[in-house]
């Protein structure tokens, strides 16, 4: 049988160590790359072409939604499930919208991890039980002040430039790196501003920090 290609991208050490000796007894998969740095990832990956990638999301150099967003377009038939301990509807939304077909929590167990890996495999999506436990119970008590109801409410052009102004890029940066004016990044911004109910960026951050779900 054709063994799964899967590398592994995580800031931590120990994890990669541990998800790298789970996959690496079961037959199914072969883990052909380990990195704890996004850039050097994205690098390796080019040339071992896995077909998935266990992305975390905080990690040196790249954030795991730019380097997702550079998989998708460089090489669309690779799948990232994303892994990580965030449990921010926000962070979830933007490297879904990046191009990751799944969400994993680090404290999901192997048998659901392997579950995961095998649906994104076969081109579906897959969210960890716990995290969509959360979203659901935050979906009950939906209502406009909520500030998941004003991030769902969010395009995925909008969750970008958000990605960017966290990152402290200028509205003219910002333009400059999406190829649009700078008229319609600041178009955005108000937009981004009055559905998220803030008149500044602080305000805004304030919003997005929260543990939204």
């Amino acid at each position: 049988m054709k063994r799964i290609k899967v590398y592994l991208v995580d800031d931590h050490r120990m994890m990669l160590d541990m998800w790298n000796s789970l996959l690496s007894i079961d037959n199914r998969f072969s883990v052909v790359g380990i990195s704890t740095d996004g850039r050097l990832a994205m690098d390796e990956i080019k040339v071992k072409l896995p077909n998935v990638v266990l992305m975390d999301i905080s990690m040196p150099g790249i954030s795991g939604i730019d380097l997702t967003r550079s998989i998708k377009e460089k090489f669309p038939l690779t799948q990232v499930l994303a892994v990580s301990m965030h449990t921010n509807v926000l962070t979830i939304k933007q490297i879904l919208s990046a191009g990751a077909s799944g969400y994993m929590s680090k404290t999901s167990s192997f048998e659901e991890m392997v579950t995961a890996i095998l649906s994104v495999y076969n081109g579906k999506s897959y969210i960890a039980e716990d995290i969509k436990n959360l979203i659901a119970e935050q979906m009950l008590g939906e209502n406009e002040n909520n500030p998941v109801t004003r991030i769902n409410s969010l395009t995925k052009r909008e969750l970008e430039i958000i990605s960017m102004i966290r990152e402290g890029l200028s509205s003219h940066d910002i333009a400059g790196k999406l190829f649009i004016s700078q008229r319609t990044v600041e178009v955005h911004r108000y937009n981004i501003f009055k559905k998220l109910n803030v008149s500044n960026v602080v305000s805004m951050m304030k919003v997005l920090n929260q543990e939204a779900v």
